[in-house]
């Protein structure tokens, strides 16, 4: 059961980029130039999608290792999104700033 609830914790996060990136197309307003504001939001798009996907393949190795008795793999999945969030806060702060 912990595999399914960390694959639909995964789910979620997906989720919320999909209403950052809606709330994003939204709610800017006049803060973005519109071509900025449609990259941004097709950025976020991307990710959730990616994210989602390695969600049900990171499901899909669990559940094999633990069947078959391995030991986990690592989540590389956890990095990434630590990554892509700061990097979209920074751009972001400096896209609002200008």
């Amino acid at each position: 059961m912990a595999n399914e609830r960390t694959f639909l914790a995964w789910i979620r996060t997906a989720l919320g980029i999909i209403a950052a990136a809606l709330a994003l197309e939204t709610l800017s307003g006049q803060h973005f130039l519109e071509s900025t504001r449609r990259l941004l939001v097709c950025v976020l798009l991307v990710f959730a999608v990616l994210i989602t996907a390695a969600a049900g393949f990171r499901w899909f190795r669990i559940e094999i290792a633990m069947r078959t008795n391995q030991s986990l793999p690592l989540p590389g999945i956890v990095i990434l999104t630590a990554i892509f969030v700061v990097g979209c806060a920074l751009a972001i702060a400096v896209l609002t700033l200008q």
